[in-house]
């Protein structure tokens, strides 16, 4: 966290509650249900508190923005995430809604808005397959090709945030973890890079920011007037 905030990142929060015991397998237990949203809401803010707690006592500053591994929140988590003192969450992801993601509010779109609870959701931005199936844009996901396309039509709808997500391990192989021997994901950094670099040139036409910056804006600033690609 210290390296990552030194360097200038912003360290938001991730929950996946199966790995609050890793070796649930060595000790010959079940799985915990790895969706917060199959949480009770005093269990979410359980969760939640957990693990901000552990991030900032890792050296991270205050924890104000949450994304749930797999999509997994429901409504219920916009009530834990005010309780737990979190501002922005980016969970509200269509191409999820048949699997983990439960979240609904009628007249959510592809904006920010402001969810129950006083709490800002980022939606996952996401597109329609031509034969009908979703997908978003993350970067092991989407090719290049595909993410200018939708920036570009995005810039011509006037859409105001489009939101991007990847994972660290997106970007390399692992090989072995006895012999600690890994390699790069060629295919996803030459689309990572490809995408900051369509962003520089087009600098004029697309504000990028992230997470961290968003809950700058909304501990003060309306961040619906913020205009801009953020990721996550």
């Amino acid at each position: 966290c210290h390296e990552m905030v030194r360097r200038g990142h912003d360290v938001e929060l991730h929950t996946h509650p199966i790995q609050r015991v890793a070796d649930y397998r060595t000790r010959g237990l079940a799985p915990a249900k790895d969706d917060i949203g199959a949480y009770d809401v005093d269990t979410q803010v359980e969760l939640l508190r957990e693990g901000t707690r552990i991030l900032e006592d890792c050296g991270a500053p205050k924890i104000r923005g949450f994304r749930a591994g797999n999509f997994g929140a429901n409504n219920a988590t916009w009530e834990a995430m005010s309780r737990a003192g979190l501002t922005v969450s980016s969970n509200y992801n269509p191409c999820y809604f048949e699997k983990n993601c439960k979240m609904r509010l009628d007249g959510a779109g592809t904006a920010l808005f402001r969810a129950p609870h006083d709490v800002w959701e980022l939606p996952i931005s996401t597109f329609t397959e031509h034969g009908g199936g979703k997908r978003h844009m993350q970067i092991t996901a989407v090719s290049l090709a595909e993410m200018v396309d939708y920036l570009e039509k995005a810039h011509a709808l006037r859409m105001p945030e489009v939101t991007v997500v990847t994972h660290s391990f997106e970007l390399c192989h692992i090989d072995s973890i006895d012999g600690a021997l890994g390699r790069p994901n060629t295919i996803n950094l030459l689309r990572f890079r490809g995408l900051c670099r369509f962003l520089e040139e087009r600098r004029k036409d697309f504000e990028v920011d992230t997470v961290g910056a968003l809950v700058q804006g909304s501990d003060g600033v309306d961040p619906v007037s913020y205009t801009h690609l953020t990721l996550p």
